[in-house]
C-alpha cells in the first residue's frame, strides 16, 4: 500500500499557525504582549498584529523567538492539532545562565588552586579572594556582552572598577594606596558616560524598527 503524502500547509494555514503558536508561546511562559515585546525590540502593537495574523514576523525575528522559547522553526510554524499544540516547556536554567555560571566557578575554581597550592608551600595569600573580584566581574561582562542587556553592562562596568582598587589596594597594602579610589570617581562618570550613550543609541534603533513594523 503507497503511504500517504502529508498535505501541503497552505500560506493562510501558515499564518494562521504562527500566530497561534506566538500566543500559546507566550501564555506558557506567563509573559504578556509587552514583555515579549521587550525580550523581542518591537512594540507590542506589532505583537498583537502578529497575534491576531494581520501581519508576520520576519524570519530572523521567528528564528530568535523559536531560540527564545527552545522550539525549532518548524514547530513554530506548523499547524498542530489540539493535543499537540502545548508548546514545550521552557528548562528552569537556560543554557546561557548556565554558561554564565561555569565561567563564575571557573575563576574561583582557579582563585581556589591558587590559593591552596601557596598554603601547602607554606603561604597564606588571603588576598587572592579580593582578586577574585575584578576577575569574576570580568567573566560576567564578557557573557553579558554576547546575550546580556546595556544596563547590565554598566552595573557590571561599576562594580569591576571598585572591585579592581579595592584589589590593588589590599594586595599592596599601603597607607598611601587610599589614593586608589579618587580614580575610581572619574572612572565611574565615564562609565555613566559611555554606556548613557550607548543606550540612547540602542533607544533609536529600537524606534526605528517599531516604526517601520507598525507601518506594515
Amino acid at each position: 500500500m503507497a503511504e500517504k503524502t502529508p498535505a501541503i500547509q497552505t500560506a493562510e494555514e501558515t499564518r494562521g499557525a504562527i500566530s497561534k503558536n506566538i500566543i500559546a508561546l507566550r501564555t506558557a511562559n506567563h509573559l504578556t504582549q509587552a514583555e515579549l515585546a521587550e525580550k523581542l525590540s518591537y512594540s507590542d502593537k506589532a505583537i498583537s498584529k502578529w497575534e491576531r495574523g494581520e501581519s508576520l514576523p520576519e524570519i530572523c525575528v521567528l528564528k530568535q523567538i523559536s531560540q527564545m522559547f527552545d522550539v525549532t522553526l518548524d514547530w513554530l510554524t506548523t499547524v498542530h492539532a489540539p493535543e499537540k499544540s502545548a508548546p514545550p516547556k521552557k528548562p528552569k536554567i537556560s543554557r546561557r545562565a548556565a554558561i554564565t555560571s561555569l565561567s563564575v566557578a571557573g575563576v574561583w575554581l582557579m582563585i581556589m588552586v591558587a590559593f591552596t597550592t601557596a598554603w601547602l608551600m607554606g603561604h597564606v595569600y588571603w588576598q587572592l579572594f579580593v582578586v577574585a573580584l575584578p576577575l569574576t566581574c570580568i567573566a560576567l561582562f564578557v557573557c553579558n556582552i554576547i546575550w546580556g542587556k546595556l544596563w547590565y553592562g554598566a552595573v557590571i562596568s561599576s562594580f569591576f572598577w571598585w572591585t579592581l582598587l579595592t584589589s590593588l589596594f589590599v594586595v599592596f597594602l599601603d597607607s598611601r594606596m587610599w589614593m586608589l579610589f579618587v580614580l575610581g570617581v572619574p572612572l565611574q562618570l565615564c562609565t555613566v558616560f559611555i554606556f548613557g550613550i550607548l543606550a540612547k543609541n540602542d533607544t533609536k534603533v529600537k524606534k526605528t524598527d517599531k516604526k517601520g513594523e507598525d507601518n506594515t
